[in-house]
This record gives C-alpha cells, sequence and structure tokens, in this order.
C-alpha cells in the first residue's frame, strides 16, 4: 500500500516525508507520479500522530495498491460529513479512523450511521471476517452509487485511560502505563523521545500486535467484501 495524498503540501503530507528521518523509506510509503484512478482513500479524523501511523502501516503492507489519504477540516465523527464529497470524487472504498474517546464503542458507532443517514447515505452493516470490536463495515448508497465504507476506533481496551485514542497504541509500545489521558501523555514527550518510540515499529510483529482494527481496514480497502 502507497500512500497518495489529497493534499500534498498538508500537515499529514508533511508528518509522513518526516519519517525518513527515523529511518523509514519513504518510497516505500510515498505513491510518486500517480497517473491512475484511484479508488480507495483514507480519512483521517482525528490527524496526527494517525498520519505517521498510516505512514508506518504503509511501509510495512503490500507496495503496489495506492491508496489516498486526506485529512479533512472537520474532526472526529465530523469527518463523516464530508463522505459524499469523497464519493462524487469516485472513491469506491473509503476508510475512516477516528479515536473511540471516551464513548462507548456501540454508541460511537450508532452516532456514525446516524450522521450518514442524516446526510441522505443509507448503510447495511456487513460482516467482518475478524472479531475486532473497533471495526465496523458498511456497504451504502448515495444517488446512483454504490461504495463500501470501513469505520476504524482507534484504541487499546487494556490502556488505563479515560479516552481510548490512537496515542493508547503508542503508549502502549513505549512500555508507558498511563491512566490518565493517552494523547495528553503523548503530547509530553519531547520530539525525540516520539520518534524513539515510532521507531520502534520497524518491528513489524509488533505493529501486528497493536494495530490490529487499523491493519484491518486497510486489507479492506483491497476487497470489497473483507
Amino acid at each position: 500500500m502507497k500512500l497518495y495524498f489529497l493534499d500534498p503540501t498538508g500537515r499529514s503530507a508533511i508528518n509522513v516525508r518526516r519519517l525518513r528521518k527515523i529511518g523509514y523509506d519513504t518510497s516505500r510509503i510515498i505513491a510518486q507520479d500517480v497517473k491512475q484512478s484511484v479508488q480507495t482513500l483514507i480519512v483521517l479524523g482525528n490527524g496526527s500522530p494517525e498520519d505517521k501511523v498510516l505512514g508506518i502501516l504503509s511501509f510495512h503492507l503490500n507496495g503496489v495498491n495506492i491508496v489516498g489519504m486526506v485529512k479533512p477540516t472537520q474532526s472526529h465523527l465530523g469527518a463523516l460529513d464530508q463522505l459524499k464529497t469523497y464519493v462524487e470524487l469516485k472513491f469506491e472504498k473509503i476508510m475512516f479512523i477516528i479515536d473511540q474517546d471516551d464513548l462507548t464503542l456501540n454508541f460511537l458507532f450508532d452516532e456514525a450511521v446516524k450522521r450518514l443517514q442524516a446526510i441522505g447515505i443509507s448503510t447495511r452493516q456487513q460482516e467482518t471476517s475478524e472479531e475486532l470490536d473497533r471495526v465496523r463495515a458498511y456497504q451504502c448508497s448515495f444517488s446512483n452509487k454504490t461504495f463500501d465504507i470501513v469505520i476504524v476506533a482507534s484504541g487499546l481496551e487494556e490502556s488505563r485511560t479515560r479516552k481510548h485514542t490512537i496515542e493508547d497504541h503508542l503508549l502502549c509500545a513505549a512500555g508507558i502505563d498511563n491512566v490518565e489521558n493517552s494523547k495528553d501523555s503523548w503530547t509530553c514527550l519531547n520530539s525525540d523521545d516520539q520518534e524513539d518510540v515510532l521507531e520502534l515499529f520497524k518491528d513489524r510483529d509488533l505493529v501486528e500486535v497493536l494495530f490490529p482494527q487499523h491493519i484491518y481496514g486497510c486489507k479492506f480497502l483491497e476487497t470489497a467484501h473483507p
């Protein structure tokens, strides 16, 4: 999987390119001179360090498929409000990555479906091939278009924090047992310490252990019915 940035000068593109500083070969991550139609898209609900995590996943996954990536102006569930725009751009499979925060998973996914229905998108939940609580896949339709989406909720149940976020996964790799707020704890690390944590994920086995829902979402983009 290689990433194609809808905004090549945006913050997410810059953050992923900076992975080069800690030894990641970004030629395995970033698509260059894209001429073919890109039909799959990753939407970041929270921005960073989600973008860096997706860059690392791309480093480890198949380097053939090209996937678009964008961070909309709206955050968290608000990112779903842009879905019709992406469908009109002819994306056929879309992954949304959002933090669980302090919501229950059922409430989070129920709210996601309500937001989609509020903008005129019909949804039918698909069965997933793995038992992952933090993933929901849907077959959707809008006007005369049909498409698939997968919503991935970041967070680790074993992380003792009030709000489950993408930072849960990073702090777990660092061996930091957080009991307050993972995002705040990650922000308190200086840039060198953060880079040291990201460098740990050169170990593919660690990536597969700590990011199962995100890896599933990436593989979902390769098949219509995972």
